[in-house]
Order: structure tokens, then C-alpha cells, then sequence
């Protein structure tokens, strides 16, 4: 039997060859021009493998828990009009499927739409494994275009809607330069930001301050700021996290938190702490991180209603970017499971100090009392 990672690439070329083979018979085409990008929510617990398939006409592969899988796929041609012709094409779908992997998915009779709120239209046909549901093919319609879903999951009545409510396009938000995916202006590091959360078009301004990457979210804002090859040093990074925070105008020195480590999926994690500011209007937030990476690293600076939560959602949504070296990022050193275990050591090492520290004070006090007191008795007799 093939692995998920096997049957997710077998699915994705099903879809596309059995797609083609429909565009060849000549039927209506979906209207011309600029196509928007169309993204798809990533559900929690899953991992997007999209990047790994280069075609173009993949919008999103997921790898889930238990053997699930999702697939969405472009589909060229059209001959999709009516309710037999749909059932055809993913009957065919499934018949290959099951050809290729020797599984045996039986497919119900009926064939059932919905349609969702974000105008995505799904025609779906069900089939069993093993007398359960696990798979559910459908022929999806999203501004004018056609799409082949495949999902095969435990639980597929329930997952497959809520994944379809996510898509979207991007083209109003592109045209204010906001991105759900997207990479920082070196290349280095890559995102693919949640529902909420927006990578915005860098200034020109800020890129002449070294600013490579921008965060909306949360009513709040998160930059990336590279940082010179050599500028840090291994221990000062919690350091200059804390000096950042405190030099901040506003800032309550009261409300700073202490510096911890957060993982990111790109592999280096970041150190970062928060505060809070005092506004005339409002009081809101600053956060502030040290991101490593490769030889150098990034200053992280969020501000706004929920600074802290930005900066935390956006470091899920972190991957390395198409110009990252995996060689060097592999290399990169794991400050934040550095900080950590110090922070643990150190806190041992205060204890252990403080408390030998007390034992001696102690001591002293008892050894003056006990002098004085000899003392004392040695003058009257």
C-alpha cells in the first residue's frame, strides 16, 4: 500500500491528467483574463505541502493526522455543465485511484452541492472504505473556474467543508499589496500567514531601513529588520530584547515580561518578550524578538491593540524562503533552546547562590552573637 506522501502526489496527478483529458474534448472554457490567486486555509494540525508541487495548476496540497489528505487542483477544460458530466469525471477520478493504489473506494449513488458563503460551489461524490466514509471527490466552482477537491479523511463530511470555506481570492488584497503567502525582499524567509494575518508590500522607505518583511494583524503590526552579518553574539540576544523594550517610548518598565523562546516551523526559533504602552487614547502593546538565522539574524518589532498575539501568529506561519540555504539554516544555532535551558540553569544557579548566600549571612550573625556573648562573660569573671 503507498504511503500518504505517495498517494497525495498520485492524487494530484490523477486530477491533473483526467482535468486535461476533459479540456481535450473542446467544451466551454471558464471566461479569459487575469486569474486572482486563489489560496486555501491550511486546518489546524495539518501541514501544507503545496510548495513541493511545483505545477501550477496545484493550489493546495495538506498532509492531515491519521492518513488525511487534501488536494486541490485547476481544472482547464470545461464539459461540466450538468450533474452527469461532473459524476463522469470524478467517477473516472476514483476509478484510476483505486487503480493505482489497489485500494477499493466503493462510491455512493448520490452526488450532493453546497454552496458556502465565500461563493465556492462544490458538486461532491462520496466513497467508502471498508463500509466508513473516508473520501469525498468533488468538482468545486470559484469565480468562473473549476477546481477538483480530494479529500480523504476519518471524519471527510466534516472536514471537507470546513476547509472549502476558506478559500478565497487574493485579488482585492493584492491590489493593496496584502498577501496570505509570500516571502521577505531577500528571499530568505517565507510565509504562509493564517486567516487575519497579511503580509503587507514593504516601503521603499522602510527598505531603506533595513526593514525586509511586513505583518498585519490583530489590529497590529509586525516588521522584520535584518540585521548585519556579525552584529550579535550568542548570550546577548536576550539582552538587547529586554534594552529594546525599555528604550521604547512609552513603555511601562513595570510591564515587561520576561524573555522567552517561541519554535517556528522554519526551524530556527526566535527569543521575545512584551510590554505595555500608555497612549492619551488607548493603552496597547509592543512586543519585541531576536530571530537567528543562518549568520545573521532579524529584529522583530510589533506594535498595536495585540502586539503579542501577532508576533506569536505570525512565527506559526514562518517558513524559509526561496533564497534560504538549507545547509545554513540547518546550521543556524538554536538560541532560543539555548536561552532556555541557561534561563533554567541560571534560575538553579540564583537559588543555589542565594541560598548559600543566607546560610553564610546566618552563620555570621550567629558566630557575632556567640563572640559577643563569650566576650561578655570573659570581662565579669
Amino acid at each position: 500500500m503507498l504511503d500518504l506522501y505517495a498517494l497525495m502526489s498520485l492524487l494530484a496527478s490523477l486530477v491533473l491528467f483526467t482535468g486535461l483529458g476533459w479540456a481535450a474534448t473542446g467544451a466551454r472554457q471558464p471566461a479569459s483574463g487575469a486569474e486572482a490567486v486563489v489560496t486555501v486555509d491550511v486546518p489546524a494540525g495539518w501541514e501544507d505541502l503545496t510548495e513541493e508541487r511545483r505545477s501550477p495548476e496545484v493550489v493546495a496540497v495538506f498532509k492531515g493526522p491519521q492518513e488525511s489528505s487534501f488536494v486541490l487542483t485547476r481544472l482547464k477544460g470545461g464539459g461540466l455543465g450538468n450533474t452527469p458530466q461532473r459524476k463522469a469525471l470524478l467517477l473516472d477520478v476514483l476509478s484510476g485511484l483505486n487503480r493505482k493504489t489497489g485500494l477499493a473506494f466503493i462510491p455512493r449513488r448520490e452526488m450532493k452541492t453546497f454552496t458556502f458563503k465565500n461563493d465556492v460551489t462544490a458538486h461532491c461524490v462520496y466513497a467508502d472504505l471498508g463500509g466508513q466514509p473516508r473520501l469525498i471527490l468533488a468538482i468545486t466552482e470559484f469565480r468562473n473556474r473549476f477546481y477538483l477537491a480530494t479529500l480523504r479523511s476519518s471524519v471527510p463530511d466534516t472536514m471537507l467543508p470546513s476547509i472549502l470555506r476558506t478559500v478565497h481570492s487574493s485579488t482585492a488584497e493584492a491590489a493593496r499589496g496584502l498577501y496570505r503567502r509570500g516571502a521577505s525582499t531577500d528571499g530568505q524567509l517565507g510565509f504562509i500567514l493564517p486567516e487575519g494575518l497579511w503580509l503587507r508590500t514593504v516601503a521603499p522607505r522602510e527598505k531603506g531601513e533595513g526593514i525586509v518583511a511586513a505583518i498585519l494583524g490583530f489590529d497590529s503590526m509586525l516588521s522584520f529588520k535584518k540585521l548585519d552579518e556579525g552584529s550579535t553574539s550568542a548570550g546577548e540576544e536576550a539582552a538587547l530584547v529586554k534594552l529594546v523594550l525599555k528604550s521604547a517610548s512609552g513603555v511601562e518598565p513595570a510591564s515587561i515580561s520576561a524573555v522567552e523562546p517561541l519554535a517556528t516551523p522554519a526551524g530556527p526559533g526566535i527569543l521575545y518578550a512584551w510590554a505595555k504602552v500608555k497612549t492619551p487614547q488607548v493603552q496597547t502593546q509592543v512586543a519585541a524578538g531576536f530571530l537567528p538565522w543562518g549568520y545573521w539574524g532579524y529584529s522583530l518589532w510589533a506594535a498595536g491593540p495585540r502586539a503579542k498575539d501577532l508576533m506569536e501568529a505570525g512565527m506559526a506561519g514562518l517558513r524559509a524562503g526561496p533564497s534560504a540555504d538549507p545547509k545554513v539554516l540547518a546550521a543556524t544555532p538554536g538560541l532560543a533552546d539555548k536561552w532556555s535551558l541557561r534561563s533554567k540553569i541560571l534560575t538553579a544557579l540564583g537559588s543555589l547562590v542565594g541560598g548559600v548566600f543566607a546560610a553564610v549571612l546566618l552563620l555570621r550573625m550567629l558566630g557575632g552573637r556567640k563572640n559577643r556573648y563569650v566576650a561578655s562573660t570573659g570581662e565579669g569573671g
